[in-house]
C-alpha cells in the first residue's frame, strides 16, 4: 500500500510540474513552443486521467477542480486543450478495455465541494493580482481555500491520498515556477 501512495504523490507532482509547464511555455514563448505545449498538455492530462481511474478517491477532487477550471475559463491555450483531450482520451480508453470507471453520487458531491473551493480561490486569487484584497493578497495569491478543503475532508473520511494529491501537484506546479524563473 506505501508503494502506491509514493507513486500517487510523484504522479501528483509530475502532473503538477507538466501543467506550470504549459502555462509558463503558453505565456513566455507564445507560438514559438507550440507543439511542446500540446505534448506536455496531452502528458498532464493523460495522467490526470490514469490517476482518477486507479485511485478513485481522488476522482471528485480531479472532476471539480476540472468545473473550476472551465468555469473560471482558466483553459486557454493549445496546451491546456490537449490536456483536456488527454484526460477524455485516458477515461474513454481505459474505461472500454478495463471497465475501471465508476460514479457515485457521494462523488458528485464532493467534486461540486472541490468546484466551489477551487473557484474561490481563482477568483481570490484574481482580487490579489489585482490589488483589492490588500493585507491578505500573498496568503490568496497561493489558493489555498482548496488546499484546506481537501485536507479537512481528508482528515474528516480518513482519506488522506485525497490532501496528498493536491499537496504534491502544488509541490510541482511551485517547483516548475522555480525552474521556469517565474517570479511572483
Amino acid at each position: 500500500m506505501l508503494i502506491w501512495f509514493i507513486v500517487a504523490c510523484a504522479l501528483s507532482f509530475l502532473i503538477g510540474f507538466l501543467v506550470k509547464s504549459v502555462d509558463w511555455l503558453s505565456d513566455s514563448a507564445k507560438n514559438k513552443a507550440v507543439f511542446l505545449q500540446c505534448v506536455a498538455g496531452a502528458a498532464y492530462g493523460f495522467g490526470i486521467g490514469v490517476f482518477v481511474l486507479l485511485w478513485k478517491e481522488v476522482f471528485a477532487l480531479a472532476l471539480g477542480v476540472i468545473i473550476a477550471l472551465l468555469f473560471s475559463k482558466k483553459i486557454d491555450s493549445f496546451g491546456h486543450y490537449f490536456g483536456a483531450a488527454g484526460i477524455i482520451l485516458a477515461v474513454v480508453l481505459l474505461y472500454s478495455l478495463l471497465g475501471l470507471f465508476e460514479i457515485s453520487v457521494f462523488s458528485l458531491g464532493f467534486a461540486l465541494c472541490f468546484a466551489l473551493a477551487a473557484i474561490l480561490d481563482e477568483r481570490l486569487s484574481d482580487m490579489a493580482d489585482k490589488n483589492k484584497i490588500k493585507n491578505f493578497a500573498r496568503f490568496f495569491q497561493l489558493r489555498p481555500v482548496l488546499e484546506i478543503t481537501a485536507f479537512s475532508i481528508a482528515l474528516i473520511f480518513s482519506q488522506p491520498l485525497i490532501w496528498l494529491t493536491i499537496f504534491f501537484f502544488d509541490l510541482g506546479y511551485n517547483v516548475s515556477a522555480i525552474v521556469f524563473g517565474e517570479k511572483k
